[in-house]
């Protein structure tokens, strides 16, 4: 096969995964779009119209309350508290020393007494809130942990791969270069793909992961047992339609579960092959003039293998 004939073919392979990826946006698009709608019809009813406006008063309410309590927290001071504690402490001496004509200035102690605790509280509320806020900037966010650490493992090193190959074909001799007249939309068209891959094989794994089957398979077994104390012809009868239903869901996972195995495959054969022609594009690189015709022939025939997998992947993709 000449060099156009196989790039014109690695092109067109890689256009029909990129088809299949856009169909399969598209298909997302459609159904989020449908949801939108009924949503839209759900929300249109006068009751939910009214509960909404009921609710939005009560936010407007508790927004409001909060804003003032945020601004009497922000004017609070320390020494506005100080003062109104020592005038409130005088009074109430004065007081205490001439009961009989100055008893009332307890009275006026009093609220000053309140004053002095409320500006007080709030500027150590005021205070701690401030601590609060540093401590939860400063505090590192934990690191969650990956789902499918494989999956992300594969992907890390096929970008890698990929940031290599094209540095080589870049720096490298012109004979690279004949291979492969675009080499960076090739390479970035190859990314895609495995990253395409690594997505919906995150999507299946997710959908039919280990734990939802145990769960299925423990209910089937608790069913079963039920079905057989079951006296009632016509509650066996149900029962039975809910086994049959069970039985059908461990199917349906399992074809998932089948699914992501596969996806997993081409995404592996991918990358291997993408290490092959990295060490291939050494070869040409460093060979010499005698030898760049077998090395390039070796690099002809793992481009050859690479537009070969693309067409296995376009196939994965369209059948899941």
């Amino acid at each position: 096969m000449s060099i156009s004939v196989w790039e014109q073919h690695l092109e067109r392979a890689l256009r029909r995964v990129q088809e299949v990826i856009a169909e399969g946006q598209q298909r997302q698009q459609r159904a989020a779009g449908e949801w939108a709608r009924q949503a839209q019809a759900v929300a249109s009813s006068v009751e939910h119209q009214r509960l909404q406006r009921q609710a939005a008063r009560q936010m407007r309410r508790k927004a409001k309350r909060e804003e003032r309590r945020l601004a009497r927290i922000e004017q609070a001071s320390v020494a506005r508290g100080v003062v109104l504690t020592v005038f409130a402490v005088a009074l109430l001496v004065f007081a205490a020393l001439n009961q009989a004509e100055l008893w009332w200035l307890v009275f006026v102690a009093l609220p000053m007494g309140l004053g002095a605790s409320r500006n007080l509280s709030r500027a150590w509320e005021r205070q701690q809130m401030a601590r609060a806020k540093e401590g939860a900037t400063s505090k590192k966010k934990p690191r969650v942990p990956s789902p499918f650490p494989e999956i992300d493992a594969r992907l890390t090193r096929v970008d890698a791969l990929c940031e290599k190959l094209l540095g080589e074909v870049k720096d490298g001799p012109a004979v690279l270069r004949e291979f492969v007249s675009r080499p960076a939309e090739t390479v970035q068209a190859l990314r895609k793909t495995c990253h395409e891959l690594a997505r919906r094989e995150r999507e299946l794994r997710t959908v039919a992961s280990s734990s939802e089957e145990k769960r299925v398979l423990s209910e089937r077994v608790a069913l079963g047992e039920r079905i057989g104390r079951e006296t009632d012809p016509i509650v066996r009868e149900r029962l039975s339609a809910a086994m049959a239903a069970l039985d059908d869901q461990l199917r349906q996972r399992q074809e998932l579960s089948t699914a992501a195995a596969r996806l997993e495959a081409e995404g592996t054969q991918i990358l291997y092959t993408l290490e092959n022609l990295a060490t291939q594009v050494l070869r040409v690189k460093s060979a010499d003039a005698g030898s760049r015709d077998v090395a390039g022939a070796g690099l002809r025939r793992c481009l050859e293998q690479i537009t070969l997998e693309v067409d296995a992947v376009a196939d994965a993709l369209e059948s899941v």
